[in-house]
């Protein structure tokens, strides 16, 4: 398995600072749809270090509460309703007592000032729907990619060429299940799509896999650094992301199921070629009415 990405998982899941949790008592939710085992307020930020002096705000997921009130990557938090924040913990213990819906005053530290911002906590949304919120309709994170083979492609040789992420690992059972889909998508699309597959494993690992189950239907590229497994919020295997030729993300899909996702996405960016409608030249004299099977022309 995946140590590293196992870790991310408990890191989000222990924390409870991202938007999958900061969870709320089930008794204080009062939102619609209140009858969801987990349901629980969304503020919408990851969280970085903390200095003591308060939570520094890793990043803001697009759509969230935290976005609207534009609070930023680099800020930190200092205190939730006037009262101070100087771990995450107590971010996470704050946030908690909330109520869905409910306002809340969110102080934070930007460079030299310091600016309070309110905003709502509604319900968090399934883990699914934040990364598709955050992540389709905007650019697509970039990054200069090796191949196990040590065969460059650079951000800047994607543009204007749509493209399918394959977030994959030697170890995913449910990566070699969604290999014959994936692979029949590189096929029926040929050279309008690029299929890049990514592992964030040692290099050794995945060279060594590859070597003894022969050629792929595309190659394996390295994000051993993880820069774009976390820019596209991966917190399971397979993870898929589409990106347009304008560099924007069209659909993201989580898992061999949600696979459909990705193919209706491509049928409607990439449709079918239409078979050309010109006729060829005629060679020799127009024919006579009767030739066409010997019968009368209309």
């Amino acid at each position: 398995m995946n140590t590293k990405l196992f870790r991310r998982s408990l890191f989000l899941i222990a924390l409870s600072l991202a938007p999958f949790s900061l969870t709320a008592s089930p008794v204080l939710a009062q939102e619609p749809d209140f009858a969801r085992p987990l349901a629980r307020p969304w503020l919408g930020i990851i969280l970085g270090t903390s200095d003591g002096t308060g939570v520094e705000v890793e990043l803001v997921l697009r759509t969230s509460p935290a976005h609207q009130a534009e609070l930023r990557k680099g800020d930190r938090v200092i205190a939730v309703d006037g009262e101070p924040v100087r771990t995450a913990g107590k971010l996470l213990a704050l946030v908690r007592g909330k109520r869905i819906n409910s306002s809340v005053d969110i102080t934070v530290r930007r460079g030299d000032d310091v600016l309070t911002r309110s905003l709502t906590l509604p319900a968090s949304p399934t883990p699914d729907e934040v990364a598709r919120r955050h992540l389709v309709g905007a650019p697509a994170p970039t990054q200069d990619l090796a191949s196990v083979q040590g065969e460059p492609i650079t951000a800047q040789g994607l543009e204007g060429t749509p493209y399918l992420l394959d977030f994959w690992a030697t170890w995913c059972q449910a990566c070699k299940l969604a290999e014959p889909r994936i692979a029949a998508i590189a096929e029926r699309y040929g050279e309008r799509l690029t299929v890049i597959t990514l592992s964030d494993e040692e290099p050794t690992v995945v060279r060594d896999y590859l070597q003894a189950r022969g050629e792929r239907h595309s190659p394996v590229y390295l994000d051993t650094d993880r820069v774009l497994t976390e820019a596209f919020l991966v917190r399971a295997l397979p993870t898929y992301a589409l990106v347009g030729a304008d560099g924007q993300v069209v659909e993201v899909a989580f898992g061999v199921d949600d696979l459909t996702r990705i193919e209706r996405a491509l049928a409607d960016a990439l449709p079918p070629t239409e078979p050309s409608t010109e006729r060829a030249p005629q060679q020799g004299p127009p024919p006579s009415p009767t030739d066409s099977k010997g019968a009368d022309a209309p």
